[in-house]
């Protein structure tokens, strides 16, 4: 199949030359490679370079009448421990640099089998190379019939941090029909790169062969984003100011009113110099964890817009913590986090419960309180909000941990003090539970 579709090409730039062509400035290049072996070529790492040419057709061949259905099903960032746990997330337009994702699409052919039959069907994935910051590009699907462009439909997608380079990863392409895996032969999936489009495309050649009325197929790619090399000194000055998040105590409160006073209460422990010992949670109640934020200029500047993600985690051992992160910003630099993790709930506390063990609620069982220190008074703390949290955890095996995240809108982070400094006030509950081989 793909030598006669070579046959095609040769043949049309012979005659194309022959007949004049066009000029120097006009020709586009064009990269192909089998899948087979290949590595995407970068933009300014072009090793074979070929010339297309365009052949003036007095009439369009008709094609037959075919129907069509094509979609992008979505984008979705493959997590580093999708092997261990076979999941991914959810399908996103903000692409992040250092990251993978897979790219899935849909498309539906119905039509009267008889009059398709023996049709060479090109199903292309067609992806950007670059996507710029704070502008649209564009993931798309298309169906060639014997050459000829039938449906194309468009993805769009944005990133919100960094200009970002996006790379095919080769023998990561599959295509099932109607359910069933399709294994292509060797040569029948090529991928190519328009390098003045800044595009590059995986064709999945294949054509209809069996007396079927309804051919669904679905297919997919995945892809790898980098940050441009014109980005690595923004990145830098970046990693240089970092966000600051420290865990500065844990404070547990008597009152069953979880409202802003009981934050305020635990807040004002853990500021207290020398205040915070484990062996002072005795009993059961409400432990709060109390975290010290100070965001740089330059990601004040960004959450303004974006917003905060601020995070509770629960350890598979007894620990909890807290984080904050930029949203669609590179983990490396746009996260912060603290943890109490294998947080000793030791003697002090199982000694007065012979038999019985700590245990902390897995989720967080306070409102997310954000505070900051008015600096013209003495001590007084100022309130900027109260936010219920979600009791869904997200499960991060990896890290042996799950996690719950709250989004702080970009309003809020406005209105703190122009040092960019603040408080995160959180809490959980601590029960005792019979110990095991006790009860």
């Amino acid at each position: 199949m793909l030598f006669r579709k070579w046959q095609v090409v040769v043949v049309g730039m012979a005659l194309t030359v022959f007949l004049g062509g066009c000029t120097e400035g006009d020709i586009p290049r064009i990269v192909a490679r089998h899948d087979e072996g290949i590595t995407p070529y970068g933009l300014q790492n072009v090793s074979v370079v070929a010339k297309e040419e365009k052949l003036e057709i007095a009439e369009t061949p008709e094609l037959p009448a075919v129907e069509l259905e094509a979609d992008i099903l979505g984008i979705f960032e493959i997590p580093e421990d999708a092997e261990a746990t076979g999941g991914r997330m959810a399908a996103t337009s903000q692409l992040v640099a250092g990251k993978d994702y897979e790219i899935t699409a849909r498309v539906l052919l119905s039509t009267e089998a008889e009059k398709i039959l023996g049709q060479e069907l090109d199903l292309l994935l067609t992806c950007p190379t670059v996507v710029e910051k704070g502008k649209k590009a564009t993931f798309a699907v298309g169906v060639l019939a014997n050459g000829s462009m039938l449906l194309e439909k468009e993805f769009a997608v944005t990133a919100t941090a960094h200009d970002v380079a996006v790379e095919y990863l080769p023998e990561t392409y599959a295509a099932e029909r109607n359910g069933a895996v399709m294994l292509f032969r060797t040569g029948d999936v090529i991928w190519n790169e328009n390098v003045e489009k800044r595009e590059q495309t995986l064709d999945f050649l294949t054509s209809i062969d069996h007396n079927l009325g309804v051919y669904e197929y679905t297919l997919s790619c995945q892809v790898r984003t980098e940050m441009l090399e014109e980005q690595q000194a923004e990145a830098a000055e970046q990693a240089a100011n970092p966000i600051y998040l420290q865990l500065v105590g844990v404070s547990q409160q008597y009152a069953d009113d979880r409202d802003k006073t009981s934050a305020l209460m635990a807040l004002s422990d853990c500021l207290r110099g020398g205040y915070f010992k484990p062996e002072l949670i005795v009993c059961e109640g409400t432990v709060y964890l109390v975290a010290d934020v100070i965001l740089p200029d330059w990601a004040r500047e960004y959450a303004e817009k974006n917003g905060l993600l601020v995070s509770w985690y629960n350890y598979d051992v007894t620990g909890c913590g807290l984080g904050v992160s930029l949203p669609a910003f590179p983990d490396n630099l746009g996260h912060a986090e603290a943890s109490f993790e294998n947080l000793t709930l030791g003697a002090p506390i199982t000694n007065p419960f012979e038999g019985y063990e700590g245990a902390l609620t897995p989720y967080p069982v306070t409102p997310l309180s954000v505070w900051y220190e008015n600096v013209e008074a003495v001590f007084a703390m100022e309130n900027l909000a109260m936010i219920e949290m979600p009791t869904d955890m997200v499960s991060e095996p990896r890290r042996g941990r799950s996690c719950a995240t709250q989004l702080l809108g970009g309003e809020m982070i406005k209105a703190l003090p122009e040092t960019g400094h603040f408080y995160i006030v959180l809490g959980t509950d601590l029960t005792y539970n019979a110990a095991e081989g006790e009860g």
